[in-house]
């Protein structure tokens, strides 16, 4: 067990040094020293029962607590999962509380992990106490899945699908009847792809269109040598590669990142084809809302952008008042002041969106002083906005007029009634005044 353990740590430390080299998102591979004799006595008095000997085996001879975490950037676009969640602990095993019927199985069940969103990974001591399977428990459902038929033959298999999370979403498309299948539809395709993630190089993706899309959506257009790869393509063919592959997208929550794809290769030349989405809303893509807000803002000039926007807001909210978070929804992508105007007229109570609205709207300090000086809800909104620039380490362009600005705020911290909106002020005056003066 001691070889086989070495053997596993060794491909959990190249596994995770291969993805941090790709920038995905990895935190420090956990290993802690074998369990003494004493600390695994001491979990069997806790548990009330003698550990499986199969497992006693793992954790005598390899590691009382292994951890492999690790994320694929945001940006990455991938149908299969996209974490890594993996290990046990000792001190970390338990009965779990399921509650209702469940609760009657006592004793068979004993979990070892527990994942980020609360499904678990345990033992089924049913049909071999000695050496018993690893199944998950989704927390959603109540329904188990068998994983693998003993807890090597679990290690063996997530380490041979990269350590993939241990939620049930995660892995559920994997497994068989038998646990989880190698040799599967899902995992061969799992495993094909994350090896061209790991081992694709921009060099040999730039060889051609297609492998150069795939490269792009693995690693996105972060690095401006991609870009440049893309500019080798005739921009109307790179363009048709896209809507391609937004037509045959099934998943929406997908079609922002083909989106942001597309605009950050071929933006404007896209225009003409974002204009048509427009006019006929029974198109092949199905891009509405998000994805269709941010091409638009991405490709069509700002007045042109806001103005079809715009107008699908006050369309969509006819016979009510637009909230805040709906409009910043749709005009967080232009990141323009030029929607200031639209905002002056719509802003209402509650403020909540349309405050960080107005901060990523990327205000100059004659837009913050006309607001401020405006009706209720735009004070408001103009302060609390200045609170969420603060925050974010920001701050409105151009040169304020400080002793303006700082009569405005006084004035409606005075006119303010609760206590938070007093707040509001103070922040921004405790920020600004002290270099104004």
């Amino acid at each position: 067990m001691k070889e086989r353990f070495a053997t596993w740590a060794e491909q959990w430390v190249i596994l995770l040094e291969r993805l941090e080299r790709r920038r995905a998102r990895v935190r420090p591979l956990a290993i802690k020293p074998p369990a003494e004799e004493e600390e695994l006595l001491e979990a069997e008095r806790r548990l009330g029962i003698a550990l499986p000997q199969a497992v006693r085996e793992i954790l005598r001879e390899g590691s009382r607590e292994v951890n492999v975490t690790w994320w694929l950037p945001d940006w990455t676009i991938v149908r299969f999962s996209s974490s890594g969640d993996f290990g046990w602990s000792l001190d970390d095993m338990e009965w779990p509380d399921f509650g209702g019927d469940l609760d009657e199985a006592g004793g068979r069940y004993l979990a070892f992990y527990c994942a980020h969103n609360g499904d678990y990974v345990l033992f089924d001591r049913e049909k071999d106490p000695e050496n018993p399977a690893v199944v998950g428990w989704d927390h959603e459902t109540d329904e188990f899945v068998l994983l693998a038929p003993s807890f090597q033959e679990y290690i063996e298999r997530v380490t041979a699908l990269s350590c993939i999370g241990a939620e049930c979403c995660e892995y559920e498309s994997y497994c068989d009847g038998h646990g989880l299948d190698l040799q599967g539809e899902a995992a061969l395709g799992w495993t094909a792809w994350i090896e061209q993630y790991l081992s694709t190089t921009l060099a040999d993706a730039a060889s051609s269109l297609d492998k150069l899309v795939l490269y792009a959506s693995m690693h996105g257009l972060e690095a401006e040598r991609v870009k440049e790869a893309f500019d080798e393509y005739d921009s109307a063919i790179v363009l048709r590669e896209w809507q391609h592959r937004l037509e045959s997208e099934s998943e929406s929550y997908r079609k922002k990142e083909w989106c942001v794809l597309l605009a950050g290769t071929v933006g404007p030349v896209a225009a003409d084809w974002v204009r048509s989405l427009w006019r006929d809303a029974s198109h092949s893509y199905s891009l509405a809302g998000e994805p269709l807000h941010y091409l638009t803002a991405a490709c069509l000039p700002v007045a042109e952008g806001l103005y079809l926007v715009c107008g699908e807001l006050e369309r969509t909210d006819e016979d009510r008042k637009i909230s805040g978070f709906t409009a910043n929804g749709a005009l967080w992508f232009f990141r323009n002041r030029a929607a200031l105007p639209w905002m002056e007229k719509h802003v209402s109570f509650p403020i909540d969106g349309w405050d960080s609205l107005f901060a990523v709207c990327e205000p100059e300090w004659s837009d913050v002083g006309q607001w401020l000086a405006g009706n209720d809800v735009q004070r408001q909104t103009a302060v609390s906005g200045l609170g969420i620039m603060i925050r974010g380490k920001a701050s409105p362009s151009g040169e304020p007029d400080a002793a303006l600005l700082i009569n405005l705020l006084e004035l409606v911290k005075q006119q303010s009634v609760l206590r938070k909106e007093k707040e509001r002020v103070d922040l921004v005056l405790s920020h600004f005044a002290a270099d104004w003066r």
